[in-house]
Parts: structure tokens; sequence; C-alpha cells
């Protein structure tokens, strides 16, 4: 009976990284499942199982871009118009 620790090591089961595999996938799939939760609530539910998209609100600092956008393309068109007539 006399056989060194590398020899007996073999076989005692998986190893400590598939074992760390099983939290690591329990975090993931909790953070999915909280996300998309999120995102059906930020929608609102029109009652057909789509989503209303009259209820969906861009963040406000692309809300401003926009704005800024659009101003900015009127104000064009308008000079535009101004100097042809």
């Amino acid at each position: 009976m006399d056989c060194d620790m590398h020899e007996r090591r073999h076989g005692n089961g998986p190893g400590l990284g598939l074992l760390l595999l099983i939290p690591a996938a329990v975090i993931i799939a909790k953070g999915a499942s909280r996300r998309r939760a999120m995102w059906h609530a930020g929608w609102g539910d029109s009652g057909e199982g789509r989503p209303d998209p009259s209820t969906f609100r861009l963040p406000p600092r692309i809300e401003w871009m926009l704005e800024t956008w659009h101003t900015r393309a009127h104000q064009r068109t308008d000079a535009a118009d101004a100097t042809t007539t």
C-alpha cells in the first residue's frame, strides 16, 4: 500500500473549477431574469403580450441630443428658404 499523493488524487471527482461554475451560473441566471423583468416593466403592457411603445421613454440625455439636432436641422432649412426667396 505504498502510493504517493499524485496517484491517490486521480478519481476524487470534479475539480474545484467545475464546482465554482455552479454558483457562477446561478448568479448569471438571476441577473438575466432581473434584467428581463426590468425591461418588461419599462415598456408597459398593452394587454396583448406585446410592449406598448407609447410608454417607452428614451434617456433624458438622448432626448436632449435629438431635440438639439432637430432644432438645428430646422434652423438650416429655414435659413436656406429665406435666402432663396
